[in-house]
């Protein structure tokens, strides 16, 4: 995981200024399960340390805690949808592509239910979504099923 670390400097034309600013900023970090030093030996290398490169000036370095190294994590997925419509017994009714050129796979099933809400802009494809799905869909077998 590695050794992180933060440094906050901060800065006024007046003493007065930063004694009024500074309890707002411990009380930030307080909330966020943050800890916060005071620098006093140590001022000069956290000083140059803010410098982009020099990192190795900075002598408080801590490994994270598990759940704020998950915060800060890129860890995600774009979701895909499913690929097998499990109450048609078939594969998916679409392949599309998201935004970021990922495949969804289109099923407008969520167990057996088929309930549909087209929302989108002018001209994002609604209405090709509209007449396209109904084709992609099995056709209904004769006569259906009563229920017992």
């Amino acid at each position: 995981m590695g050794d992180f670390s933060l440094t906050i400097i901060l800065y006024a034309a007046e003493k007065r200024t930063l004694d009024r600013v500074l309890p707002d900023v411990v009380r930030i970090f307080t909330g966020a399960d943050g800890n916060l030093f005071s620098e006093t030996y140590n001022q000069l290398n956290a000083y140059f340390a803010i410098v982009p490169g020099n990192y190795r000036h900075n002598l408080r370095k801590l490994f994270l805690l598990n759940s704020n190294y998950a915060d800060i994590s890129f860890l995600f997925t774009i979701h895909l949808g499913e690929t097998w419509n499990e109450h048609l017994d078939r594969e998916y009714l679409a392949l599309l592509e998201t935004d970021n050129a990922t495949p969804y796979y289109l099923n407008l099933h969520e167990r057996e239910g088929a309930h549909t809400l087209i929302l989108g802009a002018t001209g994002s494809g609604k209405s090709f979504l509209r007449k396209y799905a109904p084709r992609r869909l099995p056709p209904m077998q004769l006569p259906l099923p009563l229920p017992a």
